[in-house]
């Protein structure tokens, strides 16, 4: 404890004052003045700025018009005390995205689907529509497993036309199957056109429904193809006159008229067709007449399949030949009763009938 005199009293007039600052008099804080009593005084002291925002929360007035934290949290959740439930940006992107992904997932998945069902096509029906092509062997590749339950057989019915054309053909003993596959013969020329080119599209029977008790030959596949077969065996390509040969219309047409020397009308080429005993079903070629028109090469054994031909007239053609004598002609048995070959270069003797 220390003790101080103080001006204005005597020499023995002490005022002991605490000044211990480790025992402090906790009493002597009701002396101070309070908080607006302090500001009262520091007003009256320094005078109060009549421009002053008597409003300004720092001036302490507690009348201010600054909203407390709940009125502020209550007026942003004035949505929410309507009873309409705050909407979230973050959920509508999302379900935008979803949307995006299931649309990009569809564009990709079904045109995959698509050309793996696809793949089942058969090479000839993926290489010509369908139709396929002469001068190749079919594929006979397997894989090493079955990818599935076996299946019955496909019908012919049900194959391309190209492999319905050379089962025809090459099953009844009309061609070898070599020779359709050879893409220099005529047979292979003539299959492919018939198969391919030809748009009249005659049908092509099926060997599972028999062919009525008749020769596969006596067909009118048989005879257009027959008759193609001869065009390409003779150079059609450089006869004088196409004779209409293979057009797309009924081989019976296939024929042109012409004027003679004498003025009269003729006609050559498929020249006559009529309907035979003993189905009398359609027309078959009975009169083939081609003469002078540049006929170059071997007379094709398949004049064999014109099973009702009873005129054949190919005169003055001196490169038209034959492998062998007149064996080509002989094949087709007694219905041929007119044959003209004069000028040609064909040899043989016509055996006499019993």
């Amino acid at each position: 404890m220390m003790s101080t005199k103080t001006g204005g009293k005597s020499d023995g007039d002490f005022v002991d004052i605490n000044t211990d600052e480790e025992n402090p008099d906790v009493n002597n804080h009701d002396q101070l003045p309070s908080p607006e009593e302090y500001k009262a005084k520091m007003d009256d002291d320094a005078g109060i700025d009549s421009s002053r925002d008597v409003n300004n929360p720092q001036d302490g007035d507690e009348g201010h018009d600054l909203p407390t934290v709940d009125e502020y949290k209550n007026s942003m959740s004035f949505r929410e005390q309507e009873g309409e439930p705050p909407k979230s940006r973050a959920g509508l992107y999302t379900f935008l995205c979803l949307v995006l992904l299931l649309i990009i997932v569809t564009a990709i998945a079904v045109p995959l689907a698509l050309r793996n069902k696809g793949k089942g096509n058969s090479p000839d029906e993926a290489n010509i529509g369908g139709g396929g092509s002469i001068g190749s062997s079919p594929d006979t590749s397997m894989t090493s497993t079955p990818i599935g339950l076996p299946t019955k057989a496909p019908s012919s019915s049900n194959l391309p036309r190209v492999e319905r054309a050379v089962n025809y053909l090459a099953e009844n003993g009309l061609a070898l199957r070599e020779n359709l596959y050879d893409p220099t013969t005529p047979q292979a020329r003539a299959t492919n056109w018939i198969v391919n080119d030809d748009a009249f599209q005659i049908e092509i029977p099926d060997n599972s429904k028999g062919n009525g008790g008749l020769r596969y030959s006596d067909t009118r596949f048989t005879e257009r193809w027959s008759l193609a077969v001869l065009y390409y065996a003779l150079g059609g390509e450089k006869w004088t006159y196409k004779l209409k040969f293979l057009q797309p219309i009924d081989h019976c047409e296939w024929y042109d008229r012409f004027l003679d020397p004498t003025g009269s009308i003729i006609k050559q080429g498929v020249t006559e067709c009529q309907k035979f005993a003993p189905n009398f079903d359609a027309n078959k070629v009975s009169r083939l007449e081609i003469s002078n028109n540049n006929l170059d090469g071997n007379v094709p054994e398949e004049i064999q399949f014109f099973p009702y031909l009873q005129t054949w007239i190919t005169p003055f053609n001196r490169n038209m030949t034959t492998t062998s004598s007149l064996d080509p002609f002989l094949k087709l048995g007694d219905s041929l009763s007119h044959l003209e070959l004069q000028y040609c270069g064909i040899k043989g003797k016509i055996p006499e009938k019993n």
